[in-house]
């Protein structure tokens, strides 16, 4: 009998982490609040509901805090893609607020300038997760997915795939994956700080 072999061939790396400094996440959040009240029509975006702040400026000194406590996060999500002596670059961030009921539609991060990967830091969260779609458009398509369950879910048969998150939670993902963000079904504000970055 011939020696028989299966690879999972592709893959989507997701990684999450809990920043563990109250100070920075406290410190972040005042920094939101205070865009927020100089800022109050915000932008609409991806945003159904709540509010989105315009590009920061990424020599704001909590964000600059922030990035020197992520940095090595980064470069090791990116390593992941066997790219070593490389480093994160910052190319924008925002700010999301969404109240009650507040979503954000399906979308991806790629556009004009097409960052590498995209992140989000959940500052403040009571309710909702956050979505992503497989990257094989037609798994769904699958005649096999139209009239079974599969008896498990596994990355070869599953075409979503959720994150709960809670305060302090840090997630890194590919920029070119579709994700959203279901409602904000509590009645305290769920703040998130988005950005895309990419190695230089």
């Amino acid at each position: 009998m011939k020696k028989s072999e299966t690879k999972i061939i592709f893959g989507t790396p997701l990684a999450t982490q809990n920043i563990d400094n109250k100070k920075l996440i406290k410190e972040l959040l005042s920094y939101v609040k205070k865009l927020r009240k100089k800022d109050r029509k915000g932008r609409v975006i991806s945003n159904v509901g709540g509010w989105q702040s315009k590009d920061l400026n990424l020599r704001d000194k909590p964000l600059v805090n922030l990035f020197t406590w992520i940095n090595n996060s980064l470069t090791e999500f990116s390593q992941k893609y066997e790219f070593y002596q490389k480093r994160p670059f910052i190319e924008n961030i925002w700010a999301n607020v969404n109240g009650y009921k507040d979503s954000n539609q399906q979308h991806t991060h790629m556009g004009a300038r097409s960052p590498d990967f995209s992140s989000v830091l959940y500052l403040a969260i009571k309710d909702g997760s956050i979505h992503f779609r497989n990257p094989d458009p037609y798994i769904q398509m699958m005649p096999a997915m139209s009239y079974l369950k599969p008896q498990f879910w596994n990355p070869c048969n599953s075409y979503e795939y959720y994150v709960t998150p809670l305060p302090g939670d840090l997630l890194i993902f590919p920029a070119s994956i579709f994700h959203w963000v279901g409602p904000n079904m509590s009645k305290e504000d769920r703040i998130t700080l988005s950005f895309n970055w990419s190695i230089k």
